[in-house]
């Protein structure tokens, strides 16, 4: 982890620019990530309660569930704290990331919607409420790979699925 004092306005943005259409990377962060010769980065904004001071906790990580780990460490903390989540987090909706991403390519995989939920700043219990969510209110089709059955309200999101490349649902727009 990397702290920085006071760090520029635009520090980064963390969004996968391969799922997220019109999206782009600040080049503070992406130099960070290319330094540190990791895939998986985001930052926590620290604010100084009495001075003006900012700081910023960078975390980079070559595994997916070490960022994860970091999201839910940080959610964690502002929640025990009671303050706003400081997580660099782009959308109005808390589901919109899905919703950008299935207007561009129109079905994602579980598989798929666990690495861009993470790298929108979502962990997996975060992600499975958006779909969850998303479902509920008829906004997607949720269908079974050929070979699967699904498991009632599963939407199979981790990094075990990742990791085995285990693709058991495919989302679309409804």
């Amino acid at each position: 982890a990397l702290v920085v004092k006071n760090p520029p306005t635009n520090a980064g943005d963390i969004r996968d620019t391969s799922l997220i259409p019109g999206s782009g990377r600040s080049p503070s962060l992406k130099a960070i990530q290319e330094k540190s010769n990791s895939d998986f980065c985001n930052y926590y904004k620290i604010k100084h309660e009495k001075h003006q001071s900012e700081y910023a906790l960078f975390f980079c990580s070559k595994h997916i569930k070490g960022l994860e780990e970091f999201l839910r460490s940080m959610k964690k903390t502002d929640d025990s704290h009671k303050k706003e989540i400081q997580l660099l987090l782009p959308f109005e909706e808390e589901y919109q990331y899905i919703i950008n991403a299935l207007h561009s390519v129109k079905t994602l995989s579980n598989v798929s919607l666990y690495k861009l939920g993470i790298l929108s700043g979502y962990y997996s219990k975060e992600i499975n409420s958006h779909l969850k969510n998303l479902e509920d209110n008829k906004r997607i089709v949720v269908s079974s790979a050929t070979d699967k059955t699904r498991n009632k309200n599963n939407f199979y999101i981790g990094s075990k699925y990742l990791k085995d490349n285990d693709e058991r649902i495919f989302v679309q727009l409804r």
